[in-house]
């Protein structure tokens, strides 16, 4: 006795009537607010660390336009039915890490 199987559409998610996309995109502008507000901490190290305290915040900032721009990219294909997280959640696993890591690297060459 074989038993039969639905086949999965082909774009799982036409058919959601709920909040799922708008939570999604709302999660990517919570993150976006997140980011900047860390970058925004980094200027309180001015005067401990001077100029080179501009780095992480230059970084943060850059970090912060790359998040809207696939946020941006991420909302267009996200209502037009297409396209998965893949490259926007590695883009910004990427972004988090090259700011921690000069933040990081700032800190501790102040501990001299």
């Amino acid at each position: 006795m074989s038993e039969r199987q639905t086949p999965i559409p082909r774009d799982f998610w036409a058919d959601d009537t709920g909040l799922a996309r708008e939570r999604l995109d709302l999660s990517w502008g919570r993150t976006l607010l997140a980011v900047m507000t860390v970058t925004g901490l980094f200027l309180r190290w001015l005067p401990v660390h001077g100029p080179a305290a501009i780095i992480p915040v230059v970084l943060g900032v850059g970090a912060g336009l790359g998040l809207m721009h696939l946020r941006h990219n991420r909302r267009r294909e996200m209502f037009a039915g297409e396209g998965d997280a893949v490259r926007e959640v590695l883009g910004l696993t990427a972004m988090v890490l090259i700011v921690g890591a000069s933040a990081l690297a700032l800190f501790a060459s102040g501990l001299r």
